[in-house]
């Protein structure tokens, strides 16, 4: 496992959904460098959480299967897992992971039509 802390993680969360929760700027401003810095932080912020993603992925599947080598179904060890921390930190990070490349797919979408408006201003 990595060696992230929890801080670390939580901070570059933060950090990423405090930039898609800005998006809304985009729709006003016409500074091509900002939306290029938002695009940088968004990817840089993603890049660090794969490893935890991944780490916490792998913690959840873990308490499946020590379900599992309990004797409890596939169906129950799931549901048994899904009760416990490992299963929510994951699921929060994946959200936060897939929140975060809505907005890049969004800013690329929208890119030419954002600098064509700075290109006319």
């Amino acid at each position: 496992m990595a060696d992230f802390t929890e801080k670390e993680i939580l901070d570059t969360s933060r950090l990423i959904l405090s930039e898609v929760g800005s998006a809304r700027k985009w729709s006003r401003s016409h500074n091509m460098t900002d939306l290029f810095i938002s695009c940088e932080n968004l990817i840089s912020g993603l890049a660090f959480l794969i490893g935890p993603l991944m780490d916490r992925e792998q913690q959840y599947r873990a308490k499946v299967q020590q379900y599992i080598d309990e004797g409890k179904s596939v169906a129950a060890s799931e549901a048994k897992a899904k009760s416990e921390i490992e299963y929510i930190k994951w699921r929060k990070l994946h959200y936060v992971y897939n929140i975060a490349e809505e907005q890049i797919k969004l800013l690329k979408k929208f890119s030419d039509k954002i600098e064509s408006e700075y290109n006319r201003s």
